[in-house]
């Protein structure tokens, strides 16, 4: 296991004390952390709850012709929907002082802080654990996630703290008698007819939802790549690419790229509404438990997450998605049958 905080490199290259030059947080660079994309699209939701319960129905026609008789017609069926949340935390622990004979020694405290209030505690609170967290969980979970029991005592592994969205999406397809809607023979993702399969994907979805706000769901990649036929296709008269939108031409349909979906070829379809984000007790209000061991500091941190759909009925995916899901190929796109007919 790594080091919890490791300055090895620091004490090797700047020496092993602390000198006072007038560095400060503005010293300390870091890389681009990915901030949380997929769930500004969600509904946000705070429940009591562990498992949120939703029920979805099903109508059946009632409209008849009149006539004297009592023909009683129509039938109502509610399939339940659950939506379980999952508990997750984050679990760190460092000895602050370790900074204080070195370079990062501005960090540290003087005689009138005890060592929970010095500089670099409430650093690796904000700009370590949190942020990193909020990666975690976009890269790793909010899609790709698939919830595993956690070995006691055993750190848990990334991507293994909740069901995201793809595991829903699966799930939904293999529903007994309420699944989502799949769309066929559009095959996977390829750069170079992306246009056209999302076009021919797009007027799979009935057009009860054409002047609905639907929104296809892909990678980023494919978002750039659906621009760039837009704009080779010449269909427009434009001075900037920024003009270029994602937009599904003749509906209110826009295609967005999603950081966690990145590195698939997947496309699933819903709307704000009905892709719901449930957190016990609010995340802004998430208390942080933090011990002081001798000189050891921990951080404990825990609460609960979950996300899902509201309706399957409201939900498109492709069946090449829900194979990919599977861990199969996806199968082949269908070739148009050549012309038999004579010239």
């Amino acid at each position: 296991m790594a080091q919890e905080l490791n300055i090895t490199q620091i004490l090797e290259e700047y020496g092993q004390y602390y000198e006072k030059n007038g560095q400060n947080l503005t010293r300390l660079k870091k890389a681009f952390m990915q901030p949380s994309e997929t769930l500004g699209h969600a509904t946000k939701m705070v429940t009591d709850d562990t498992i949120f319960k939703l029920a979805n129905n099903i109508f059946n026609p009632v409209l008849q012709a009149f006539q004297k008789s009592f023909t009683p017609k129509g039938a109502v069926e509610f399939i339940p929907n659950p939506i379980e949340l999952r508990p997750m935390k984050i679990d760190y622990k460092f000895f602050p002082t370790d900074i204080e004979s070195s370079w990062l020694g501005f960090l540290g405290g003087d005689s009138s802080r005890t060592i929970e209030n010095w500089p670099i505690v409430k650093y690796m609170l904000e700009q370590y654990l949190v942020e990193q967290a909020i990666e975690d969980k976009e890269l790793n979970e909010v899609y790709k996630g698939v919830w595993e029991e956690p070995r006691e005592g055993v750190p848990g592994l990334s991507g293994k703290s909740m069901d995201g969205l793809r595991k829903q999406l699966l799930d939904g397809a293999d529903h007994p008698t309420y699944a989502i809607n799949i769309v066929e023979g559009i095959g996977e993702l390829n750069e170079d007819t992306i246009f056209d399969q999302l076009e021919m994907y797009d007027k799979q979805i009935s057009e009860l939802y054409t002047g609905k706000r639907l929104i296809h769901f892909v990678a980023q990649k494919w978002v750039r790549a659906f621009k760039s036929a837009k704009r080779a296709n010449g269909y427009y008269f434009i001075d900037s690419a920024d003009k270029i939108n994602a937009s599904i031409d003749f509906t209110q349909h826009v295609v967005v790229g999603l950081p966690s979906m990145n590195g698939t070829k997947d496309i699933f379809t819903t709307m704000t509404e009905n892709m719901l984000h449930l957190r016990k007790r609010d995340l802004d209000k998430v208390h942080v438990d933090l011990q002081k061991h001798d000189r050891e500091i921990k951080f404990l941190i825990h609460w609960w997450e979950a996300v899902g759909f509201g309706c399957n009925k409201l939900v498109w995916t492709t069946d090449a998605t829900v194979n990919a899901a599977r861990g199969n190929a996806a199968p082949p796109v269908p070739e148009e049958p050549e012309s038999t007919e004579q010239p």
